[in-house]
């Protein structure tokens, strides 16, 4: 099981590699995972939280202030099978499964390529006094957010323009990246993940800020609220009840002989550490998990008295075994 972060969609291409070389089935947080390659995804719908953010960015750029604005739980999960890689991993997907399925593919698209070239030609555009968007680690999911700002009258190179600095997810450059989009100066930082989050948190107390797909920003010590963030930042999660026990549950389904799970996780990104704890308690758990199935989330937030954690870690990511039963 694969969880979500940046230097997890960054190296995408090589995890999928490994997990086919060495025939291991795997279950990764994001649609992109299994139309690279992976078996199967199950998470947030990406488009859909990118596209909100997108109108955040617009509402600031208006003149909202971003503490004013919640942060917005999510609202839409989506389960995609691979058949491809099913069937190259000698795996029949049984039929339960592909009925809950919301897209199931019998083939690759390679990502990245159309739209960094897409990218790189609008940069060039870029001239005159503008509405600047910083962007830290530009990856396949920020071309929803794009397509969100385009779809809200902003053109790139016309009336907005969009900085960019690379991290792959490294705490120390991370940090740097931030403050570079500070100095430069830009008008809002979009940041995709917790990591990325922090380090312009840490750079900025004025600069509006527009998280996308954090897990718990409150549990985390992003923010002290939900409905109003206050300070600088808004945006919104992708923490759903019992969003591990639903991936394992999965994988299950999938392999009804499965006895221990490896889990790859970023102990550095403090929401990875949050979900591999739930894993944990629902692997230990006396019997599978079982949950509810719904592509729409009918959750309320997780409560705000769980304490914060405040992660200084530099480990490298790391796989652990968790027990089924």
């Amino acid at each position: 099981m694969v969880l979500p972060d940046i230097s997890m969609t960054n190296y995408r291409r090589a995890i999928i590699a490994l997990a086919a070389r060495h025939r291991v089935p795997a279950i990764y947080p994001f649609r992109y995972f299994a139309v690279s390659g992976g078996l199967m995804s199950y998470g947030t719908d990406l488009a859909e939280v990118s596209w909100r953010a997108a109108t955040y960015v617009d509402r600031i750029l208006k003149g909202e202030k971003p503490g004013d604005l919640p942060v917005q739980a999510p609202t839409k999960y989506e389960l995609v099978i691979n058949l491809k890689t099913a069937k190259a991993l000698g795996l029949t997907v049984p039929p339960t499964l592909l009925a809950l399925a919301d897209e199931v593919r019998d083939f690759i698209t390679l990502l990245g390529g159309a739209a960094v070239a897409w990218a790189v030609a609008a940069r060039a555009q870029q001239q005159g006094k503008i509405p600047r968007i910083g962007i830290i680690d530009d990856a396949p999911m920020w071309n929803a957010f794009r397509e969100g700002l385009r779809d809200l009258g902003y053109l790139e190179g016309q009336n907005i323009a969009f900085e960019y600095r690379t991290a792959d997810g490294v705490p120390e450059r991370l940090a740097e990246a931030a403050a570079q989009l500070v100095h430069r100066p830009v008008d809002v930082i979009a940041t995709y993940g917790t990591p990325a989050s922090f380090a312009a948190k840490q750079a900025t107390i004025t600069i509006p800020i527009v998280m996308i797909a954090i897990g718990d920003p409150v549990g985390v010590g992003l923010v002290p609220g939900i409905a109003r963030p206050g300070g600088n930042i808004t945006g919104n999660s992708i923490f759903g009840p019992n969003l591990g026990a639903k991936r394992l549950q999965l994988l299950k389904l999938a392999i009804p002989t499965v006895s221990r799970v490896a889990c790859l996780w970023n102990p550095d990104n403090a929401s990875n550490v949050l979900i591999f704890e739930e894993l944990q308690a629902a692997a230990k758990a006396p019997s599978p998990p079982t949950c509810p199935w719904s592509n729409r989330s009918n959750s309320s937030w997780p409560s705000t008295s769980r304490p914060r954690r405040h992660l200084g870690s530099r480990s490298r990511n790391r796989s652990f075994c968790l027990p089924t039963r």
